[in-house]
């Protein structure tokens, strides 16, 4: 078993009334921090998602957030980020933030509940590419490089409540290393600020068919 919990729903045939439920494992070595972080995760989803056609998928042009996230509820947006695991004080045991497309669409940290100080930075790009996923096909924004070619996109900086501190901005690759050389003009700034993110191809990636990459932001505390 390779998955800390899940959720479903049945038809109960007494009522003919749809539930909705959610399963939480018991995995080896786990903390009672872990079931909680499991257990807000598959409670929301299994709320806002309980038939698996509701609050679930993503538009095509950004399709790449599910390959990355591997899933595409609210709880799988955020999962894979370490700022979206916290203890609140009333409860007293970790839980998980969630994805918000209104906090999202405000450039606001898109987990939520949010902490005050958000900062990020995104690609600029807007050609038509194609990868794998799980075997079949999948479209969306990227840039396209051949193999030996390079190319540079713009990078904006943007945030909220960040009291202006410049922040640090890295790229790697998301699957692998070795097919891409990654290299900035300069590598920290503040919202509203553009970075040039040079991209030399040197290899492909069968995997994908393609290489995502991570663009991370970081502020020394």
């Amino acid at each position: 078993m390779d998955f800390d919990g899940y959720h479903s729903s049945y038809l109960d045939g007494s009522s003919g009334v749809m539930v909705s439920y959610a399963v939480i494992m018991r995995c080896g070595g786990y903390t009672i921090d872990d079931e909680t972080a499991t257990a807000s995760h598959e409670l929301v989803e299994a709320a806002a998602d309980p038939d698996g056609d509701a609050y679930v998928g993503i538009d095509s042009e950004l399709s790449v957030w599910g390959t990355l996230s591997f899933g595409t509820e609210l709880s799988d947006m955020c999962q894979d980020y370490a700022s979206s695991y916290y203890t609140p004080s009333d409860i007293g045991f970790e839980i998980q933030r969630s994805w918000s497309n209104r906090a999202a669409a405000a450039g606001q940290n898109p987990c939520v509940p949010s902490t005050a100080s958000y900062f990020n930075a995104r690609a600029l790009v807007d050609d038509e590419v194609s990868w794998l996923d799980g075997g079949g096909p999948l479209t969306g924004k990227g840039v396209h490089i051949a193999v030996g070619e390079t190319r540079t996109i713009d990078v904006e900086l943007f945030g909220s409540a960040d009291g202006g501190a410049p922040w640090t901005v890295s790229a790697f690759e998301a699957s692998s290393t070795g097919h891409l050389e990654l290299s900035w003009d300069k590598s920290t700034g503040v919202s509203g600020d553009h970075l040039n993110l040079t991209i030399k191809v040197k290899s492909k990636n069968s995997l994908y068919n393609a290489e995502p990459i991570w663009i991370k932001s970081r502020r020394a505390r």
